[in-house]
């Protein structure tokens, strides 16, 4: 196959899809691509609620503003190609071009960055966590697979939201 093009990179915010939620997640034992996730699970999700540090976080339309500007400003910093962006209430999907960066050093990148701003610009409490750990980095390998990508992330993903 050789070496992906780009990634497709989709990250979650603080406890909005915890394990066990009806919709399905990935952990280490549903993380290959085409199998099932992990089941609906009540007693998993209801467990999961109780350790969280504070509540769920969403993103706001001013959240929203910072977080998209605070992303192309880390991309042209770092010489990666943006090729679309969708900034969702519960969650944010990237596709990106890179050349030598692994996809999750990319990842973290954008969440820490968008964290940093979104703290400094007082949206988000210092203690407040953000997003979830990890998140999905899907390699992207020819130019059909780029344009599907993009396509997904900016058209299948429902009506544009506000930014303030």
């Amino acid at each position: 196959m050789g070496q992906p093009i780009a990634f497709l990179i989709t990250f979650t915010t603080y406890g909005t899809r915890l394990h066990g939620d009806e919709r399905g997640t990935v952990d280490k034992a549903h993380n290959q691509y085409g199998t099932p996730h992990r089941p609906q699970d009540d007693k998993l999700e209801a467990h999961r609620k109780k350790l969280m540090k504070h509540e769920s976080t969403l993103i706001s339309p001013a959240m929203r503003r910072i977080i998209r500007l605070t992303i192309m400003e880390v991309c042209e910093t770092r010489g990666w190609r943006l090729a679309a962006l969708n900034i969702r209430t519960n969650h944010v999907h990237v596709v990106v071009s890179f050349h030598g960066v692994r996809a999750t050093k990319m990842m973290g990148d954008l969440k820490a960055y968008s964290t940093r701003n979104l703290r400094n610009a007082n949206l988000v409490a210092a203690d407040e966590n953000v997003w979830t750990a990890g998140g999905s980095t899907r390699a992207i390998f020819d130019e059909d697979g780029l344009w599907r990508a993009v396509d997904y992330v900016e058209n299948e993903q429902g009506s544009d939201l506000p930014e303030e």
